[in-house]
């Protein structure tokens, strides 16, 4: 029988990450939400995010790196943004947005 939920300690391995902060950011930002919402669930003294293996197995199939290509990230002025994706389009090169956390300056 094969397990049905994943902890966030345990979301972290089954992805192949390094840190389960990210794991964390993740499920905050709904992005483990398909097809099954996680849910943080009231053990009593604390609270635990329980997230399908069915949601990680989508999340891997969407996200995973092809043919050893790298994930870089990017800052940009939000000016700029659509020269930016234009200059992206036209090369060919793949790419997501995502907004980042503000870090000091």
């Amino acid at each position: 029988m094969s397990k049905k939920e994943f902890g966030i300690r345990e979301a972290t391995e089954y992805l192949g990450f390094k840190h389960s902060q990210y794991t964390r950011r993740l499920v905050v930002e709904g992005r483990l939400d398909k097809p099954v919402p996680a849910e943080k669930r009231n053990l009593g003294h604390y609270s635990k995010w329980f997230i399908a293996k069915e949601s990680l197995d989508y999340y891997l199939s969407k996200n995973r790196v092809r043919g050893g290509l790298r994930r870089f990230i990017l800052r940009v002025d939000l000016e700029n943004i659509e020269a930016i994706e234009e200059a992206l389009r036209k090369t060919g090169i793949e790419y997501t947005l995502e907004l980042a956390y503000k870090g000091k300056e």
